[in-house]
């Protein structure tokens, strides 16, 4: 097993590999960090991606007949030291709130709750890797405990609605 380390773009025909669902191609392509796991055959049959302005990782896809044998977690832990070389002070997510088991890994590894958006039934979660990492947690955690959920979920709103129109703009 190896790994290959790009861009999105630059390993569209790997992704391609890996799976056509938009839902995990889309964000893997637009990915400026991309770790795909390859098997010794060339068989190409994880990825997880880092992507967009507040450095959100893109959830872990692993091939179904893949599934179970510790890959998803050597390629998530790969996608994590990558992330740290690049220079990146910390990686977002979001966690179902429903989602116990995976809170629960996520908080084992060093994520923290930032805010719970219950619209969306999502945790947002923060991993730090630096001091400035950590600072960012704590300002971003103190303004979303100050303002009631439906402000933030308008707030997540607005700034969804303005990626869109700008991707609309910009044609991708």
């Amino acid at each position: 097993m190896k790994f290959i380390i790009g861009r999105g773009e630059t390993l569209r025909e790997r992704l391609l590999d890996l799976t056509t669902r938009p839902y995990y191609f889309d964000p893997l392509l637009r990915s400026k960090v991309v770790v795909l796991c390859v098997l010794n055959d060339d068989t190409t049959v994880a990825g997880c991606g880092v992507r967009g302005i507040y450095n959100i990782a893109h959830s872990l896809y692993v091939k179904e007949e893949y599934q179970g044998r510790g890959i998803g977690r050597k390629t998530w832990e790969k996608t994590v030291s990558v992330a740290r070389d690049y220079g990146f002070n910390f990686i977002t997510g979001v966690v179902p709130l429903h989602h116990d088991v995976a809170w629960h890994l996520y908080s084992k590894i060093g994520y923290k709750e930032v805010a719970r958006l219950k619209k969306y039934s999502i945790r947002y979660i923060m991993l730090p890797f630096t001091f400035r990492g950590e600072l960012l947690y704590i300002l971003t955690r103190l303004v979303c405990s100050k303002l009631p959920d439906m402000l933030l979920t308008n707030i997540v709103d607005s700034i969804e609605n303005v990626v869109h129109w700008c991707r609309r703009r910009l044609g991708r």
